[in-house]
């Protein structure tokens, strides 16, 4: 008999391969970047004229010139130039329609960009290749994360901001920025043909690089500029294309994680700048559906997700917030009809994908239980609760730096990056300051939650950001009340009065069995390090944390997951995190590259590159994205002030201990195979592409892998 799953991959492989036959069709008949449209796209703005103070924050004038100059610095890159150096033609069938477009760029003060180009390796794809035969997993030295992470153009917010906020004092520069929007707009939709080359392989990076479109636009015309009828109809048409292109490549599967999400994110913000008719109202209706799903299915009962990351859970806590205010930024009155005005024939999803239900679609009144005033809305209150416990793992996860802490993946995703921050420090080998973007930094969601009245301001009151604001203005008076009773449902441990005792009779009845062998670390803390310390534990996600103002400390310990999400996931059972004093002294090693490296891949997943008693190396070339079965750990003792737990893989048993004592804290790691005394590594990965703390990284991997 064949598994559920097995099935389901091999219905999707069988309807892939139908696309790719109909695909080639296409190409014989006559393939455009749009059809014409019966009736004109209307575009409506959301923002309102001189929306921006002078509080707004915005990029800094050097990287507003770097950006003017083509100069990016994306996931580790360093700056590089992306100017094209030969145009490269699409493929025959949209040639005609690729120049006449084209004829719209100011070639004479743009240089034109090379959409393709993973520039960080110096590999290119091709542009005439239909998208679907494109091949970009597992190529040597090439990472398709590189075009897809600039094809995303969250630079484009970044410099309508900007503008807004320069353009009463030098309106000549602001104009000259607002031109530079409009040729890359036209120049990516000139030379990017939808279905064909590598930025229309991922329906996420398509939904992402429309909503930065669309938002980009908004703010450009608040500030006062706007473009030519022609400009805007290739826009317009674009936005067809993009839209219509995410809803038959949904990323749906009993697998789906973030991608689906983004999906939704996406079509939520399309939807919002739409005129109302039956197919907006009907879009509207099917996010929302799909929304109070996903909610479910990929976040715990304890607001972590799915995906065994908390990077991840960033990401996709990001899209919720902001999918969701978008759909409740609709006037009252639209909602509370929107059910007699959909048609589910309307919104066209592949063959695997949900449809529309209308019988079962519903608009529920909230009451003011959770919210400071009663409102209606294509959520549930069920939905909100669901929210609040998201954010409070969030919160949990973050260190006093407001930095995410990094379990499992890390591919420093962003839905918008409205208010980039840059570290201070030496990455890469490189000393500049402000070079490398700080994609950890957890500012731009604690500002979005404030704005839903999730929390209080945790940033400084003399400057917004545009994601306080933009929420603000989506929210209207929509916002959460006190939500201190939600948020702070934390584990309560057993009360061991005697703790120490207990401890160390456990340990020692372990150690006098010969076969096992024990590696002991001390940390000194100073007096008053644990006052006010709280334990939580978050057992669907499978870590224990002990955490104040001072101390981060963490212990992973997996029990319940689903193996077919496991694709992000870390070989790091009984793993610790250690931060004193903002001061990384155990620290998760990151993720560092997914298809960059496949050896430095999976040594950054692996054990070897965790601070746990468990000394397995991973396959060195095993599938970057293989799925994991993780041991179970049962636990003797767990308290505040001490811990003890165990594993077993492959008849090896590994026990990972921990007490606080004479202003210590003593980490054991006990196994029956050989240990390694310094787990402490000094090097580790911040974020995508980046490395801490190696000289010659490339020599120590060497000597490692």
């Amino acid at each position: 008999m064949f598994s559920n799953l097995f099935l389901e991959r091999l219905l999707l492989y069988a309807y892939r391969n139908c696309l790719l036959i109909l695909e080639s069709v296409n190409q014989s008949i006559n393939v455009t970047f749009f059809k014409e449209k019966k009736k004109k796209i209307l575009i409506f703005n959301l923002l309102k004229k001189n929306f921006f103070n002078k509080k707004t924050l915005s990029i800094s004038q050097k990287l507003a010139n770097n950006y003017l100059l083509h100069n990016f610095n994306l996931l580790g890159s360093g700056l590089k130039n992306i100017n094209l150096k030969r145009v490269n033609s699409v493929n025959s069938r949209n040639k005609k329609i690729s120049k006449t477009i084209s004829k719209n760029i100011d070639l004479k003060n743009y240089r034109l960009l090379n959409w393709q180009l993973d520039f960080k390796n110096n590999f290119k794809w091709n542009v005439k290749t239909p998208s679907k035969k494109i091949k970009f997993m597992n190529i040597p030295k090439a990472d398709v994360k590189i075009p897809w992470e600039f094809s995303r153009m969250q630079h484009l917010p970044q410099l309508a901001i900007y503008v807004a906020k320069i353009k009463d004092k030098n309106y000549s520069k602001a104009k000259k920025i607002f031109k530079e929007f409009e040729n890359e707009i036209v120049d990516f939709i000139s030379f990017n043909p939808p279905k064909y080359g590598v930025n229309w392989i991922c329906a996420m990076d398509v939904s992402i690089r429309i909503s930065n479109w669309l938002i980009a636009k908004d703010i450009f015309n608040s500030a006062g500029f706007h473009s030519s009828d022609k400009v805007n109809e290739i826009f317009k048409n674009s936005v067809y294309d993009h839209t219509d292109f995410i809803l038959k490549n949904l990323e749906y599967s009993s697998y789906r994680n973030n991608h689906y999400i983004a999906n939704l994110c996406g079509l939520s913000i399309i939807a919002r700048y739409l005129p109302q008719n039956k197919f907006s109202d009907s879009l509207v209706a099917f996010v929302s559906q799909e929304l109070n799903k996903e909610i479910f299915s990929q976040f715990n009962e304890d607001g972590s997700s799915i995906e065994g990351s908390t990077s991840y859970h960033k990401f996709s806590l990001e899209m919720i917030l902001y999918s969701t205010a978008f759909i409740l930024s609709f006037e009252q009155p639209r909602l509370r009809r929107l059910k007699k005005n959909i048609n589910s024939s309307l919104i066209k999803t592949n063959l695997i994908s949900p449809k529309l239900d209308e019988k079962k679609f519903q608009i529920y009144l909230i009451k003011n239980k959770y919210f400071q005033k009663r409102f209606f809305s294509t959520f549930p209150e069920k939905y909100f609760e669901r929210l609040t416990q998201m954010f409070n793992f969030f919160l949990n996860t973050t260190t006093s730096k407001k930095q995410i802490i990094q379990v499992g993946d890390n591919d420093s995703g962003k839905f918008f990056n409205f208010t980039p921050i840059f570290y201070n420090e030496k990455l890469n080998n490189n000393i500049q300051k402000d070079y490398f973007e700080d994609r950890e930094s957890v500012n731009y969601i604690l500002d979005i939650a404030h704005s839903w009245g999730l929390c209080k301001n945790f940033n400084s009151k003399k400057n917004f950001s545009f994601e306080k604001s933009l929420i603000k203005t989506l929210l209207g008076k929509i916002k959460f009340k006190q939500c201190s009773n939600l948020l702070k449902k934390k584990f309560k441990p057993k009360n061991y009065p005697g703790y120490k005792k207990s401890f160390y009779k456990l340990k020692s009845s372990i150690l006098k069995n010969k076969k096992f062998s024990e590696t002991q670390y001390e940390f000194k803390l100073d007096k008053s390090i644990m006052k006010n310390i709280e334990l939580s534990y978050f057992k669907d996600f499978g870590i224990y944390i002990l955490k104040n103002k001072k101390l981060f400390f963490s212990l992973r310990a997996i029990s319940k997951y689903d193996k077919k999400f496991t694709s992000h996931y870390h070989f790091d059972q009984l793993s610790n995190i250690l931060i004193l004093n903002d001061k990384n002294l155990i620290i998760d090693p990151g993720t560092y590259t997914y298809n960059g490296n496949i050896k430095y891949r999976n040594y950054f997943r692996s054990y070897l590159a965790h601070f746990s008693p468990i000394n397995i190396e991973l396959e060195k070339n095993a599938d970057i994205f293989s799925k994991i079965d993780h041991p179970t750990f049962k636990s003797f003792i767990m308290s505040k002030y001490c811990y003890l737990v165990k594993t077993i893989i492959k008849n090896n048993t590994y026990y990972s201990g921990y007490i606080y004592e004479n202003y210590k804290i003593k980490i054991f790691h006990i196994s029956n195979e050989k240990s390694y005394k310094n787990k402490q590594k000094k090097y580790y990965s911040p974020g995508y592409g980046l490395l801490k703390g190696l000289k010659s990284y490339e020599k120590i991997f060497n000597n490692i892998i």
